[in-house]
């Protein structure tokens, strides 16, 4: 395992990777971070090759570039439905969205919409299977990791993404 951290122009980000490929990506403010990152950490085995070519996309996405993340996953232990929600979401076009009904439809589960949401909120690695971009039926933003609180990140990553909500009470019900 490996461990990265750097600095964005929205805070710090770290990623844990596995020889297979990225395990872990955490956003600015989340997990505690604090306002540097911590050093490189090589845990076991080498620095994968794609790292510096993932820190600099996941820059200029931070900065409001569209970036088509194309790295390897390793979401080894993910239950399967899970990993079934994260393919579909990962097709969510940049700057669009989809509801959580939407998702469970593509899924032909028509009636799992809880459970959609229940699965991007352990997507451990939000922006590059973009489960910022799942949205409630009524339009507004609903949560983001799992927690209402974060619900802010989420807005912003839409708005990088050139997303504007229609109406401004975006944390209506839902």
């Amino acid at each position: 395992m490996y461990n990265m951290s750097f600095l964005t122009n929205l805070g710090p980000v770290s990623i844990l990777c596995s020889a297979r490929g990225i395990c872990h990506l955490t956003l600015p403010g989340f997990d505690g971070h604090k306002q540097t990152p911590i050093p490189d950490n090589e845990l076991t085995g080498q620095r994968p090759a794609y790292l510096p070519d993932l820190e600099e996309e996941l820059k200029a996405y931070f900065r409001g570039t569209r970036v088509a993340f194309d790295f390897p996953l390793d979401l080894a232990g993910a239950p399967e439905f899970c990993l079934k929600v994260w393919n579909t979401v990962k097709n969510i076009p940049y700057g669009e969205v989809r509801s959580y009904g939407w998702v469970a439809r593509e899924l032909g589960r028509p009636a799992a919409a809880r459970a959609v949401g229940q699965a991007l909120a352990r997507n451990p690695v939000p922006v590059i299977i973009p489960c910022h971009r799942v949205i409630h039926s009524n339009g507004t933003p609903g949560g983001f990791a799992g927690r209402m609180s974060f619900v802010e990140t989420k807005l912003i990553l839409l708005s990088l993404e050139g997303y504007r909500f229609k109406d401004r009470d975006v944390h209506g019900p839902g």
